[in-house]
């Protein structure tokens, strides 16, 4: 299990090393199959020149790595970490679980009534509000897909027996020795072959399969994937207040391109894809997409953030930098700094936005409903919180001193680290004005043999006072951490979501609403 360590302060960070986005050449581009037969190409209505773009929202993205006094100084807070011997520290003062009476609000025992007036709050504070989605990771137990681009409803897009060889090929790819894989895969070594490299080449062929069957139904018309939803969730909330909720999904280096590729390709092609099965919902779903993408376009979004500062993995005895491993960011934790230092906080607020939603790439809100409820709580900070029970679990919430905080369970005594009542769905609302986290952890990987700093979104709590918000299972949270999860929730999901939408679809308010 991965241990993290906090430390006091960062240092500030001294100007990057410039370094040309490099989009992965072995991510594949989105398919275009043969659905499309017949029907022509739409065009964007406005296309923006790149040449006006942050360089984040741009086809290559901000990408750099740490300049070498950086990489140092992370390096030497790590060493210095170590030799004291507090690879976990405490929070000062009592700590204790978080149970129902701690909740603000919970969606899990409301009625309609009180959901719509709910609604109706984050309907009046909507213009202030921009939603921000990570989808910098490459999905390691999926095979190393850009999750973000993996359909919900995959199992109603391709035959049971190739999501069978699909779960299969995942097993291999996450099988936890070499022996495993030559079980799985039927395979004996022969005299003269070495068995990892053996295991190695099956594991790569494992995710070639994985490839060969999601690619080509990632731009089915029915295809429903994290980004699609998320879309449409907020051009519905932006057509229900009559205003632009902003969106963005945030990069990295390997997934900038292809999410980049299928933003455009969606934006282009979406008056052909199927978003409800109601005639009516769905032509006032199109008709919220084409206002939404007309309105990103006048304020120069292109929902990339694609924006990293790469720092190598560290040898976890010497805390020298390991060559050749991939220069990654800290974590999302960086979100708020990297928000800062791009320009995009600023621009935001030039436009009158003061909240901003941080949210999971694979987990979806009711948005209106969810920021009515983080104004009502009257917190700077609000999370999502969810009821844990038997194959829903993750990180859990405390109080300390009776404040409400999101802390690494070991950074927290033994007793209390299991049993808990709720866990952190990862949304979090919170306030553009307010200052990056300035704490900073480290995570041991690769057989605790290398490390690498770590920022949890969650480590805002730690400063702002911050309310719990009930969330359910089916609606604020579900599971997707595996192909199977994929074939049991996530058809579910999308209807849930369908449901909401047609309800959303009902009616915009009067007047036009500015910040």
């Amino acid at each position: 299990m991965a241990r993290k360590v906090v430390l006091s302060k960062r240092p500030p960070l001294p100007p990057p090393a410039s370094r040309s986005a490099k989009p992965n050449a072995s991510t594949p581009a989105v398919h275009d199959d043969s659905w499309k037969r017949g029907v022509a190409r739409a065009k964007p209505a406005v296309k923006i020149s790149t040449a006006v773009l942050a360089p984040y929202a741009s086809r290559l993205g901000h990408f750099v790595d740490a300049p070498p006094e950086h990489v140092a100084s992370i390096s030497k807070q790590f060493l210095e970490t170590v030799r004291a011997g507090t690879l976990t520290q405490p929070p000062a003062g009592e700590i204790k679980r978080v149970g129902s009476t701690e909740l603000s609000l919970d969606f899990n025992h409301l009625d309609p009534a009180k959901a719509e007036a709910i609604s109706a709050v984050g309907n009046a504070h909507a213009p202030t509000l921009h939603v921000f989605s990570s989808g910098a990771g490459l999905w390691a137990r999926g095979g190393g897909q850009v999750k973000a681009m993996v359909p919900l409803n995959l199992a109603e897009l391709i035959t049971p027996a190739d999501f069978n060889r699909l779960v299969h090929a995942s097993q291999v790819v996450n099988a936890k020795n070499t022996d495993d894989v030559l079980f799985m895969m039927n395979r004996d070594v022969l005299a003269g072959e070495d068995v990892n490299a053996v295991a190695s080449v099956l594991r790569r062929e494992a995710e070639q399969v994985i490839e060969s069957i999601v690619a080509p139904v990632r731009s089915h018309p029915r295809a429903f994937n994290p980004l699609v939803m998320k879309l449409v969730d907020v051009a519905l909330a932006s057509h229900k207040a009559n205003t632009y909720i902003s969106f963005d999904v945030w990069t990295s280096e390997q997934t900038h391109a292809p999410i980049a590729e299928f933003l455009q390709e969606f934006r282009a092609n979406f008056r052909t894809r199927q978003f409800h099965p109601d005639a009516k919902v769905q032509a006032t779903i199109v008709s919220a997409l084409e206002k939404y993408f007309a309105n990103a376009d006048r304020a120069g979004d292109t929902h990339l953030f694609g924006y990293q500062i790469g720092l190598p993995a560290m040898h976890a005895t010497t805390g020298e930098p390991v060559k050749g491993t991939a220069p990654i960011g800290e974590g999302a934790g960086k979100a708020k700094a990297y928000l800062d230092q791009s320009g995009r906080t600023a621009q935001l607020a030039s436009r009158g936005k003061t909240t901003w939603m941080f949210q999971n790439i694979e987990v979806f809100d009711d948005l209106l409903l969810r920021l009515g409820a983080h104004v009502m709580a009257g917190k700077d900070v609000s999370v999502t919180l969810v009821p844990q029970k038997k194959g829903y679990a993750g990180g859990n919430p405390f109080l300390v001193d009776g404040k409400l905080r999101l802390l690494e369970q070991s950074a927290v005594p033994a007793e209390l680290a299991s049993g808990n009542e709720y866990f952190n769905a990862n949304t979090i609302v919170q306030p553009l004005h307010a200052r990056p986290p300035t704490t900073l952890g480290f995570e041991f990987k690769v057989n605790n043999t290398q490390a690498r700093a770590k920022q949890n979104a969650g480590d805002v709590t730690l400063a702002l006072d911050t309310a719990g918000i009930g969330g359910r299972i089916g609606v604020e949270y579900e599971n997707f951490k595996t192909y199977d999860e994929y074939r049991q929730n996530g058809s579910k999901t999308i209807a849930t979501y369908q449901g909401i939408w047609a309800r959303l679809a009902g009616g915009a308010s009067s007047e036009p609403r500015r910040p």
